[in-house]
């Protein structure tokens, strides 16, 4: 028998499940970082490969946030309200709002460790005299001490493999990521804090070649205008304070990489020399390491190869 014009074929059942959400791309720094400060990451549009939400997203975020004035939803009591801050007390700059969560994330994520040697720096100091004026006169880029511990740590760390990795922990599934090229964060002191530019494929470069790398990444940092390739993470940073007055430091290892390297001023120590004693001129190299990836005997055998390159060079200019 047809069925009536008024009659409607019955509908199709409904299926029981739901389907799944889509996938979100975030790197496991990010997500942590989000659950600190109760970002949606579903909000956020990720600056990484395939829309992958980086922390530099979470933290600009954050930053967004502290800066918007608040709404009255927000402002309306709660039992779990925050305690007000003291009349007295001053927010933090957009800066070092990010400095504090990276430094906070890197003590709560990274088991580090501290390796530490002091390290003779005549034979820096005869090269410096010697190549510098000759530099600065061809290529107009003056020789700093910091070019020259550039130059130092990227042969020792293309000839030790086991220090250019870093940590990776998608889905909870510890791995290393190895570093294709010789890559260097560099600490740069700016105002109100620091900025970390990245000295890219360093591996057999010049004096001169690495200069020039470092003054354009200075000046980056010192006019805020980082680029793309500076955001990408390398596997060691460099913090040297100059003559800034500390003997010794230990610098906080950077989100995303696996270790940093810090440099103390230059300064005179007595030394055992020959059977006899004398006075040196020299620097106190601390590295810390990511104790996840890296282990104290390749650490140390890092941190001596270093201090052979520094002592005894030799120094390419060109």
């Amino acid at each position: 028998k047809a069925a009536s014009p008024s009659q409607k074929p019955a509908a199709a059942p409904a299926t029981s499940r739901s389907a799944p959400p889509p996938r979100l791309l975030a790197s496991p720094m990010a997500k942590r970082l989000a659950g600190m400060h109760d970002v949606d990451l579903g909000t956020l549009t990720g600056s990484g490969p395939h829309g992958r939400i980086r922390m530099r997203d979470v933290l600009a975020a954050v930053d967004a946030g502290a800066q918007a004035p608040a709404s009255a939803a927000t402002t309306a009591p709660s039992a779990a309200a925050p305690r007000p801050l003291p009349a007295d007390a001053e927010p933090l700059s957009p800066m070092r709002s990010r400095i504090a969560t990276a430094v906070s994330l890197s003590r709560q994520t990274i088991p580090s460790f501290v390796l530490d040697r002091w390290i003779d720096t005549a034979a820096v100091a005869r090269a410096r005299s010697m190549l510098g004026p000759d530099l600065e006169q061809s290529g107009g880029v003056k020789l700093t001490f910091t070019d020259f511990l550039l130059q130092a740590l990227a042969d020792c760390l293309a000839q030790s493999p086991r220090m250019l990795v870093r940590y990776a922990g998608e889905g909870g599934q510890p791995a290393l990521i190895r570093s294709q090229s010789v890559d260097i964060g560099l600490v740069v002191a700016v105002e109100d804090g620091v900025m970390i530019p990245v000295l890219r494929d360093l591996a057999g470069k010049s004096l001169a070649s690495i200069a020039g790398a470092r003054q354009a990444a200075v000046q980056r940092a010192r006019s805020g205008r980082l680029s793309q390739a500076d955001a990408e993470p390398a596997s060691m940073s460099l913090s040297n304070v100059g003559r800034a007055g500390a003997d010794r430091f230990e610098a906080i290892i950077q989100p995303g990489e696996s270790s940093i390297i810090a440099i103390g001023r230059e300064h005179e120590k007595v030394v055992p020399r020959a059977g006899g004693i004398a006075v040196s001129s020299g620097i106190n190299a601390t590295l810390s390491v990511d104790h996840r990836l890296i282990d104290g005997v390749t650490g140390a055998g890092f941190l001596g190869n270093l201090a052979d390159r520094i002592e005894l060079g030799p120094w390419s200019a060109h």
